[in-house]
């Protein structure tokens, strides 16, 4: 079995799904959106769930219009723009670009950086991040360049189909092939072969950094087995055999980082087979001088 069949294609910047009848069914409603924030630099991917979302739909935060990635008459998807540290409006206005009776949502923009959160479904790297693939683990790695839709999921992979990186767009558990994959989650799959995926954080500025997130295998027919590290300039500083599904391997460390380090966090296939071996993963990174709490070293 493959545990991952990719309808790899490279995203247009507008898809336009949204038919004529959704004008009649009055002004665009907004019941949802996710992740409902982003880091402050923007380029994440996010989903405003609702209903009579017209063909000429204008969504902007805080006044700043956002790029439509995809949209139809009850999901738009979105590339949110950068702003400061905050709570602003996000508002959907339908062709009239009126805002008597336009629907709004809050959308917090933060400091930190989470993995799951911080997404992009077209821009690689995006901010702090990259998803690429490395010939063994703390080798260099090759930046992903095809993006894919699968279902409920957004994926990146390399000159292969696997390793592969990808995220549940959606609010709700996604049941799709053998696994249970968490809303918002990233998550990676490996190759048969020694290769590995990797999320890369790299440092934006000198400073402390608290790190903190799990590890998660999500595969229910078969408990996975797998390899997964994290390496702070090919330095490896946390690693696990994860042999369990729904089991969490948690992390929660300080560390140094200098601009332009980078951690990788990272997944293998354990040495056997890349068969139920889809793994999820937090992984939330706060510079120290915003957030005062503290952790542990790694172990």
């Amino acid at each position: 079995m493959k545990c991952l069949r990719l309808f790899r294609s490279v995203l247009p910047m507008v898809a336009v799904l949204a038919s004529a009848s959704a004008l009649a069914g009055g002004l665009p409603v907004l019941t949802g959106i996710y992740p409902a924030g982003a880091n402050v630099a923007g380029g994440n991917s996010v989903l405003l769930t609702g209903s009579n979302f017209p063909p000429t739909t204008f969504v902007t935060f805080d006044g700043v219009a956002a790029s439509i990635l995809r949209l139809d008459p009850n999901n738009i998807y979105v590339t949110a723009p950068a702003h400061a540290a905050g709570t602003v409006a996000v508002i959907v206005y339908d062709n009239t670009r009126s805002t008597s009776g336009a629907p709004t949502l809050p959308f917090t923009y933060s400091e930190d950086f989470d993995a799951g959160r911080d997404f992009s479904a077209v821009q690689n790297p995006v901010g702090a991040w990259t998803y690429g693939v490395a010939p063994a683990l703390g080798q260099a790695i090759g930046i992903d360049a095809a993006t894919g839709i699968d279902g409920c999921l957004d994926t990146w992979s390399g000159d292969n189909l696997h390793p592969v990186v990808g995220r549940n767009r959606t609010a709700t558990t996604c049941n799709q092939y053998s696994w249970s994959w968490p809303p918002g989650m990233i998550g990676l799959h490996p190759d048969n072969t020694p290769e590995y995926g990797v999320i890369r954080f790299t440092a934006p500025e000198t400073g402390r950094y608290l790190v903190d997130g799990r590890f998660l295998c999500i595969d229910s027919v078969v408990s996975c087995t797998v390899h997964v590290a994290i390496q702070h300039n090919q330095v490896t500083l946390f690693e696990r055999a994860i042999n369990t599904s729904f089991a969490p391997e948690a992390f929660s460390f300080e560390i140094d980082l200098t601009l332009g380090d980078w951690l990788d966090f990272t997944q293998g296939n354990g040495g056997n087979h890349y068969n139920y071996d889809q793994m999820v993963m937090d992984a939330r990174i706060r510079p120290a001088a915003v957030f005062s709490d503290g952790f542990e070293e790694p172990n």
